[in-house]
């Protein structure tokens, strides 16, 4: 019995159904970037940062209200209570860790200055 829950995890929770990305119509760009495609063997509801679940300024990615009135959540979420399970993976960690990469550069203007002996294009690369 062990065996066919393993691999019914690496087929993924999408296994036979229509992914919530298809059933969205999500663009290509949505597509690229949201974890429900790359991470498949979780439902997007369990997911922190999918698109749908960003706030408007895109740092926070872990509100599920959307979910409870989803299409998608109400096709395949058998009522069960919403529950993130796979954090840190989203598009609002990849803008949270880009907003600090930025405030690390700026809290250091001549870090990224002349990094190269010898050029002084005052570029960094």
């Amino acid at each position: 019995m062990a065996k066919a829950v393993a691999c019914t995890r690496t087929q993924g929770f999408w296994q036979d159904k229509v992914p919530c990305w298809e059933m969205c119509h999500c663009p290509e760009s949505i597509k690229e970037t949201c974890p429900a495609p790359k991470y498949t063997e979780y439902p997007c509801w369990e997911i922190e940062g999918t698109y749908l679940k960003l706030a408007e300024n895109g740092e926070s990615g872990d509100d599920t209200s959307i979910c409870q009135i989803c299409r998608v959540f109400k096709r395949y979420g058998d009522g069960k209570l919403i529950q993130l399970r796979l954090l840190g993976k989203g598009i609002d960690a990849y803008l949270r860790n880009l907003k600090r990469q930025t405030e690390l550069l700026a809290a250091q203007p001549d870090a990224h200055y002349n990094t190269h002996p010898g050029r002084s294009s005052g570029l960094g690369c």
